[in-house]
């Protein structure tokens, strides 16, 4: 299987397990699911699908020599993603952190064809579901790892700072199961930048304010019989199907207040308070001799 990614260029897909996961479908279902969570008209930004940080994720993971088994939990670490992505949290109550995804990965995959799948070519689901033993995978704030650096540099190259993504990702080491930067540049450049991301996209008042009049909308769209959480397990198109079909006069009212370009103001009093985003940062590592913390 031949793909050829923005970021990383032409792999070609050999190993026979990731080619039927990838043609599975439920890594095809990500590509009805945005990575930020608004719709695309929405967005102050382009906006990208969890395939492509998907499979992405996969490829930065060979391209450091992952193993195997790695790989394939970077290909399906997001597999068990709602539509809406992480929004589908402020409609549930877990915005702060984020984390329904997390918390409902290993059901998930228990009740897909993807543990058949993988005994298919002899893995086993209980050896690629614990994402805490891969290491390049999945480190803990504020170390990078393959996730966090490639949803990022997927935005460094739509608007952020297009012309550090090569910077950025040849500079990547994997250092003993950890990613690092093989030098201060790099990794002071990918950390400014994430740091741009946060403020200007991901927790900006406007972004912020995005989340919250959407999930509004779509709690107004359950309590007024139009969709169920179900329907948040098959897909951005799925739900907003049923909605626009509905024709449910609050849900419409409600979807219409959102704007890309939405004029707004920061008040004293009155107003809406909006809840709590996700805080994202990292402090990359790099070698000099040995391994040195951006901030030390």
């Amino acid at each position: 299987m031949l793909i050829n990614d923005k970021i990383y260029g032409e792999f070609n897909i050999s190993e026979p397990v990731l080619v039927e996961l990838i043609r599975s479908d439920e890594i095809r279902r990500l590509r009805k699911i945005n990575q930020v969570g608004l719709l695309d008209k929405h967005c102050d930004h382009p906006n990208f699908k969890r395939y492509n940080h998907s499979i992405g994720v996969m490829l930065l993971l060979k391209r450091l020599d992952a193993s195997l088994e790695e790989q394939i939990a970077g290909l399906l670490h997001d597999v068990s993603h709602t539509a809406f992505s992480h929004l589908y949290d402020w409609v549930v109550g877990s915005n702060a952190d984020e984390d329904f995804q997390d918390n409902n990965h290993d059901g998930f995959l228990r009740k897909s064809s993807l543990p058949q799948i993988l005994s298919n070519h002899c893995f086993d689901i209980s050896d690629i579901n614990g994402l805490e033993k891969f290491t390049l995978l999945e480190s803990p704030a504020p170390a990078v790892c393959a996730d966090r650096i490639d949803y990022s540099l997927r935005e460094f190259q739509s608007w952020a700072n297009p012309g550090a993504v090569q910077t950025c990702l040849n500079s990547l080491v994997n250092h003993d199961g950890n990613i690092v930067f093989d030098s201060f540049r790099p990794a002071y450049i990918f950390a400014m930048t994430y740091m741009k991301l946060q403020t200007e996209h991901w927790a900006s008042a406007s972004q912020v304010l995005k989340f919250y009049l959407f999930a509004d909308a779509l709690k107004t769209a359950i309590n007024n019989g139009v969709i169920t959480h179900e329907d948040f397990m098959v897909d951005d198109e799925h739900v907003m199907k049923k909605i626009y079909s509905a024709d449910d006069k609050g849900t419409n009212d409600a979807l219409a207040i959102i704007k890309r370009d939405m004029r707004f103001e920061e008040v004293n009093e009155g107003g809406i308070l909006l809840p709590e985003k996700k805080f994202r940062y990292v402090d990359p590592q790099f070698l000099r001799n040995e391994i040195y913390r951006l901030s030390d």
